[in-house]
């Protein structure tokens, strides 16, 4: 078998093991491969630590504001005027690059959120990589981004983001009688995609008080829309070193008023502690976003109803796949919960095996 062929077996492995994680019940004769620690907790929002007792930690690894610091990442627009919803990465340097979906870009002709995970592998150019448009208003500038956000965006920009990035990432489908590949859905899905990541964008933008004349998104994700800073702040100075620095972390179940709304999961520890600080301002501006909304009758969130979330998050769901970029991915949902899972091979020193990255998103509907 190929290379190639090896590489996709495995990361199909790694793909369809994640199933088992969040479903296996622990067992009193050995250790369970997931665990989950005690809550932190700050103002309204929870955040329970998620433990893997296989979590690798690879050094190679680097994240996209890693990259824009050392100047190893151009993040450019698609062609001579541009696409919405595409733009292009190159990676000059000797690393791979992920990028979470849900990632903002700022600058361009707009300010774009990042659809789908995407590892960028070392010197690889010209990748395109499905976004949306969190800047309606502006379709001006220059051929770069300058910046990526300080924050992920927010959960419900992140799903819609993900749900189009993911219809991108469909195969093409076949025509009835020829069986000969036809246009994939994928255009009508996007446009879909885009038109709720834009209503998104502008309630919350209207929540904050950070509405423009564009209508970007970018002083939310930049935490500088009038209270949000002052909440961002607090919270992460109050949660960012909360987790400790148990090797085995590697992701978390995040509840808003007493109720688990999303997970991050990571099969690499020392790239979810990258990514933490990041992941960690858009969980708090969640939960400034409902900070007046009730929390009564709900009981503090506990390890085990974390545990349940993760779950209950693939019970009974319909699991799609898709191949884009370098990852494999999968996109579950059922009647609360949507979660993307991606899979891409790291690579190594030639003739080394690398274990593929993981990264499973959990998001309450």
């Amino acid at each position: 078998m190929s290379v190639a062929g090896r590489a996709v077996l495995a990361l199909s492995a790694a793909l369809t093991a994640l199933p088992a994680f969040a479903q296996r019940p622990p067992s009193a004769a050995s250790v369970p491969e997931r665990t989950f620690g005690t809550p932190k907790s700050y103002a309204n929002l929870t955040i329970v630590p998620v433990y893997e007792t296989r979590a690798t930690s690879s050094a190679r690894i680097i994240t996209l504001d890693e990259a824009l610091r050392a100047g190893v990442v151009k993040v450019r627009e698609a062609g001579r005027s541009g696409e919405v919803n595409k733009v292009v990465i190159d990676n000059l340097g000797d690393r791979p690059i992920f990028i979470l979906g849900g990632e903002v870009v700022l600058g361009g002709q707009q300010d774009r959120c990042i659809g789908q995970d995407t590892l960028v592998p070392p010197k690889k150019m010209g990748m395109g990589v499905t976004v949306f448009c969190v800047e309606h208003g502006r379709w001006s500038g220059k051929g770069e981004f300058d910046a990526a956000g300080q924050s992920l965006a927010q959960k419900e920009v992140r799903l819609y983001a993900q749900d189009g990035g993911f219809a991108a990432s469909r195969p093409a489908a076949a025509a009835p009688r020829t069986g000969r590949a036809v246009s994939q859905p994928a255009a009508s899905d996007v446009g879909a995609a885009q038109g709720r990541v834009w209503q998104a964008v502008a309630r919350k933008n209207r929540r904050f008080g950070a509405e423009t004349s564009t209508g970007t998104y970018r002083q939310v994700v930049q935490s500088s829309a009038g209270q949000l800073a002052t909440a961002v702040r607090t919270t992460e100075k109050a949660l960012l070193g909360a987790l400790g620095r148990d090797p085995r972390l590697v992701g978390v179940v995040v509840a808003v008023n007493n109720k688990v709304v999303a997970a991050d999961v990571f099969s690499d520890a020392a790239l979810f502690r990258k990514v933490w600080p990041k992941l960690l301002r858009g969980y708090a501006t969640d939960a400034a976003e409902a900070v007046t909304e009730s929390r009564s009758g709900r009981a503090p969130v506990t390890a085990r109803d974390a545990e349940a979330f993760l779950r209950n998050a693939v019970a009974q769901a319909r699991v799609e796949r898709a191949t884009s970029g370098e990852m494999l991915r999968e996109r579950l949902e059922n009647e609360t919960t949507v979660v993307h899972r991606a899979a891409g091979a790291l690579g190594g020193a030639p003739g080394a095996a690398a274990p593929p990255l993981r990264h499973e998103n959990i998001l309450r509907k």
